[in-house]
């Protein structure tokens, strides 16, 4: 049993042999690795979709499929710890993957809303928009257009 929790929302897990139930509810899915990068490919009923998952830290990772950037923290129910209130907010946008940047749409001094587009990259032949983790606002864009960037690279920092 796990404790997913994606943005302001939080899903509980159960994961028995190849069954899996998500809030109670059983889901037929399965996830199917590509390559040893983290590329997935994800098949639920007649959908197929490819997405890119990566550690991001301790119980933390990150999903990009369909140009969405999300951060998942996942906690196993049994060793969970109640996150105490005003607890640190990840706040940084960082490269999911090695990429190119295409465009930061936002500067230093803007406001921004949960989850709007912050950098435009291009990973594998496909552009992505990476999106705010929180409302804030932007206190360092560290990248430009055209600049190479390895996973993990912070690209912007949002203070919210």
């Amino acid at each position: 049993m796990y404790r997913v929790s994606v943005g302001d929302r939080e899903y509980q897990v159960e994961v028995t042999g190849s069954r899996l139930r998500i809030n109670g509810e059983q889901i037929q899915a399965n996830l199917m690795a590509l390559n040893e990068l983290g590329l997935y490919l994800l098949r639920r009923g007649n959908q197929r979709r490819e997405m890119h998952v990566s550690v991001k830290g301790v119980n933390t990772f990150t999903a990009l499929a369909e140009g969405r950037h999300l951060i998942a923290l996942v906690e196993r129910e049994t060793s969970r710890t109640r996150r105490k209130a005003g607890a640190a907010v990840q706040t940084d946008v960082c490269a999911p993957m090695p990429g190119v940047v295409i465009k930061a749409l936002v500067a230093v001094g803007d406001r921004v809303e949960k989850g709007q587009a912050v950098i435009v990259m291009e990973s594998m032949k496909m552009q992505m928009e990476l999106r705010a983790p929180v409302a804030g606002l932007v206190e360092k864009v560290n990248v430009q257009a055209r600049a190479q960037v390895d996973k993990g690279t912070l690209l912007v920092k949002v203070t919210a």
